[in-house]
């Protein structure tokens, strides 16, 4: 890895020596090491999955199916006519923040009756 860096040119990839050259090496190879050890636990609640109808051709669907192994509640599908990069646009952030706001209230409002 350092000779296909050093035929990059460090200077070429904002790195000044190669003492900097080896503190990125030894985090990416830390931060790898981290993302194959860490296994997170299932999600114990309900999930909304917020799904962008209007995708480009040439990326993959992402559809909450795959989102089953990693959650034991229910998975909500919201269908959103947006692409993925437009959700956060108006009117598809109103529409969301709707959606959350009912999911948080139905989950207050049912811990409150199990209180009750």
């Amino acid at each position: 890895m350092r000779e296909q860096i050093h035929t990059l040119g460090l200077q070429k990839i904002g790195i000044g020596s190669d003492r900097q050259l080896d503190a990125v090496i030894d985090i990416t190879v830390n931060n790898t090491r981290l993302m194959y050890e860490y296994s997170p636990a299932v999600f114990q609640e309900n999930v909304s999955f917020f799904e962008a109808t209007e995708q480009k051709q040439d990326g993959p669907r992402q559809c909450p199916e795959l989102w089953a192994p990693y959650v034991c509640g229910d998975i909500r599908n919201c269908q959103v006519t947006a692409t993925h990069g437009e959700l956060l646009d108006e009117p598809h952030a109103a529409l969301i923040g709707r959606v959350i706001t009912k999911a948080i209230t139905d989950l207050w409002n049912n811990e409150v009756d199990a209180v009750s």
